[in-house]
């Protein structure tokens, strides 16, 4: 039943005994949750705002944004449809077109940072170093994370931009004092409205069975 939201969250705290839960949770992958709080909400909006206008700025991260962005009547069974953003059919189906096109950053800024600064809850997990374990771990306990969210009536969903510039990333954890490298940020809150499914592709486009090497010929 787990869902990314991408919409508005109910103005409902999430309560300590389910922090220090989610905290518990990670903690026995080796990762680190911090939540901010006050001020420190603010500074993160800030970032992401920050990140939106130099991402979507980059004419090759647009066009990349631009091939995972799907309308609404689609087949493809990977991607995100435009009814993840509450989004209709034809601006869906026009969508692609103009982020490949157009500097959406302003837009974009203005839209996530209230989705910051009005959502219960943010919370920036970290790890000790920025390897590929430490990337395997964050997957690990991310899911045992919003496995917990979703059974306690809670949703997340993703607002990484700052973790995805790297100076940015940099001045998140300075300014957030996060423990460690930031691996993920994610908005939490009570869902206003519950989302459909994305699509996603089939086990076997996706799993090779089997050796991947095949052994030397003898």
């Amino acid at each position: 039943t787990r869902c990314t939201n991408r919409g508005p969250f109910l103005d409902t705290a999430v309560s300590d005994d389910l922090m220090e839960l989610v905290a518990l949770d990670v903690a026995g992958f080796g990762v680190h949750v911090e939540w901010a709080q006050g001020t420190d909400r603010q500074r993160i909006a800030d970032l992401v705002a920050r990140a939106d206008l130099e991402q979507m700025h980059d004419r090759s991260f647009r066009r990349e944004l631009a091939a995972w962005t799907t309308p609404n009547r689609t087949i493809r069974r990977d991607g995100i449809r435009g009814d993840a953003h509450r989004v209709g059919d034809l601006a869906s189906t026009l969508g692609p077109l103009a982020i490949r096109l157009f500097d959406l950053g302003q837009g974009a800024a203005t839209r996530d940072v209230a989705l910051a600064r009005g959502c219960p809850a943010l919370a920036v997990i970290s790890t000790a170093g920025d390897e590929r374990r430490d990337w395997s771990v964050t997957g690990a306990a991310l899911m045992a994370m919003l496995l917990r969210l979703e059974t306690c009536g809670y949703a997340a969903s993703f607002l990484n931009q700052p973790i995805e510039v790297e100076a940015l990333r940099d001045e998140l954890a300075r300014r957030f004092g996060a423990s460690g490298v930031p691996q993920l940020l994610l908005r939490i809150g009570q869902p206003a409205q519950r989302f459909d499914h994305t699509a996603r592709r089939w086990p076997d486009d996706v799993i090779i069975h089997g050796p991947i090497i095949e052994p030397a010929q003898r």
